[in-house]
């Protein structure tokens, strides 16, 4: 196994490791989550990851708490729709009920609250509406008790506010017409008394299409939590101001909901806004294009909005839908019920530490998301995203705790190794759903699907780059615009580089690519997966017809052994 050392200096070692603190047991934990090292040779190929499939994991109900486990896989049956669906909107739904009032904290001086941002990336069709029903009921019904709770006690309230409305105005014209000192005195007294007695509301727990600024008065009126949950992606519309007369970014609120700082807002028109440790809670199913569309507005992955999210992007099942499958046991659903309601139920605010062997588990998780945050790593062009994944999996195991124990302050490390499997399954799926809304990635992802349609389509065995970048020269006006190209091809299996033989005089030669041979043994996809959101096909007249119109191919290139 290749272990990686967290916290070491410049080419620090070993050595350097022990004498900051390092110990054996520390390091034991270490390679239990390093992956065995494996020879390649020169002969072997890794397995391709084509552009057609995104190959990304499917949700682990299995580490679910019971109440959730169930329930996911009997609606994922029912509905036949991923797991995933239903699995991260139940996470979600869970977490709104405990937003503000849980907190977990690892250690002195990180506390994390436990409100999760979630979406569920899906292409029409796929059912998200009817998964969103069923996961939202248990707290639409609690919203429906709670308001007919206080339907009547609100009527009253606001009936006493006029009044006092009402008696305000008639002091203050007393007292301004006639210069009448007792009126002004009593006028003084009401407005104090108004001010210091908030307009009665009506309790909510749900919002779906709401403005930020909306969002933000919502929070105020429900002492400081609410939840943002749709099935559509229409909020991210909003979130970019369409309804705003400068058309600007309204998010504040979701970045200040997620993080728990107080928010304050000031508008000319309305009233200041004041929220002390807001919790807002969002959840939404949506199609791909959604997130793609802001690619043109760089505010919402410049200011950190889009890293708050946990991303699903899993397979559709349309196509191999079972036909009226059984609809999920009611026994089931009630269990769901009753665990949402008992942690809506919980008394007292509580903040949740971690046993001392989930905190040895937390530490190995972090050293693991540093390798991966890591030029090379697997979250290296997702960092703004991978640097909260060690507090989106305190959150994640914070709600499974409470789900699974209702009443406990610590931790245990079973609960957090089920947080870091979910985790896990969400750093490819980040990755993917970033990826879509990533201009420069979707050029070199387009670039690489132009070179190999040329290899394919002549069946090239080996190519150099000067070959390739000359048949694309239209596409790749210098010899450096074709790299991310090849880059690309390289990290997904399709091809290598040759390793470079001994240097002889004179200009160096070309860079020679061999080709995995395993893109001839099946026909090539034209097709894009559910999950791509670029077409694999050119549109007439687009610049790939210079490749693949060109009947003067390089033979050169063809022939497995190139001289150069």
């Amino acid at each position: 196994r290749v272990v990686g050392l967290p916290d070491l200096p410049d080419s620090g070692d070993m050595a350097d490791w022990v004498s900051s603190g390092g110990t054996s047991q520390q390091l034991r934990e270490l390679v239990k989550v390093s992956a065995a090292w494996t020879a390649v040779t020169e002969q072997s190929w890794p397995e391709i990851t084509s552009f057609d499939q995104l190959n990304l994991p499917e949700f682990p109900t299995r580490v679910l708490p019971a109440p959730l486990r169930q329930w996911v896989a009997a609606e994922s049956q029912a509905t036949q729709t991923p797991p995933d669906l239903a699995g991260l909107l139940a996470l979600a739904v869970c977490s709104a009920t405990l937003a503000r009032r849980v907190a977990v904290q690892p250690r002195a001086g990180w506390q994390e609250p436990v409100n999760l941002f979630v979406a569920v990336l899906l292409e029409p069709g796929n059912r998200k509406s009817a998964v969103f029903t069923d996961a939202l009921r248990p707290l639409k019904e609690l919203e429906k008790e709670l308001i007919e709770r206080e339907r009547q006690t609100v009527s009253r309230m606001h009936s006493e506010r006029r009044q006092l409305e009402a008696r305000l105005k008639k002091f203050e014209k007393i007292a301004a017409e006639k210069g009448d000192a007792e009126a002004g005195r009593e006028a003084g007294d009401l407005a104090a008394e108004l001010a210091d007695q908030a307009p009665p509301v009506l309790p909510r727990l749900l919002v779906d299409d709401a403005t930020s600024e909306k969002i933000g008065m919502m929070l105020a009126e429900q002492s400081g939590r609410i939840a943002s949950m749709s099935p559509e992606g229409g909020v991210f519309d909003l979130m970019a101001g369409m309804y705003s007369k400068t058309s600007t970014p309204q998010f504040g609120v979701y970045l200040m909901g997620h993080s728990g700082d107080d928010l304050t807002t000031d508008r000319v028109s309305r009233d200041s806004v004041h929220v002390e440790r807001p919790a807002l809670t969002c959840a939404y199913a949506m199609q791909p294009a959604v997130i793609e569309g802001l690619a043109a507005n760089p505010a919402f992955r410049g200011r950190g909005l889009l890293a708050r999210f946990l991303y699903a992007m899993p397979g559709s099942w349309i196509g191999r839908r079972e036909i009226a499958p059984d609809s999920v046991p009611p026994a089931i659903v009630q269990q769901y019920h009753n665990a949402v309601r008992m942690l809506f139920q919980l008394e007292s605010d509580r903040v949740l530490s971690l046993s001392a062997d989930a905190d040895t588990g937390l530490r190995n998780w972090e050293a693991a998301i540093e390798r991966m945050l890591d030029d090379g790593g697997q979250m290296e062009i997702t960092r703004d995203w991978g640097a909260k994944l060690a507090g989106a999996t305190l959150r994640i195991a914070a709600v499974m705790h409470c789900a699974e124990q209702g009443v406990g302050d610590v931790i245990q490390r079973p609960t957090l190794d089920s947080a870091v499997a979910i985790a896990r399954y969400l750093v490819p799926h980040a990755d993917a759903a970033l990826g879509v809304m990533q201009v420069n990635r979707r050029v070199e992802e387009e670039g690489a699907r132009y070179v190999l349609r040329w290899i394919f389509r002549y069946q090239y065995q080996a190519f150099t780059k000067r070959d390739a970048q000359q048949h694309g020269k239209r596409q790749f006006l210098t010899a450096d615009d074709i790299d991310p190209a090849l880059t690309e091809l390289q990290r997904r299996g399709y091809i290598r580089l040759r390793p470079v033989e001994k240097k002889r005089r004179g200009r160096p030669a070309s860079p020679m690519y061999d080709v995995n041979p395993a893109i001839f043994e099946k026909p090539q996809p034209e097709k894009r997966s559910h999950n791509s959101q670029n077409s694999a096909e050119q549109p007439e007249g687009s610049i790939s017809e210079n490749i693949e119109n060109d009947s003067g191919h390089s033979e050169t290139a063809k022939r497995e052994q190139v001289t150069v």
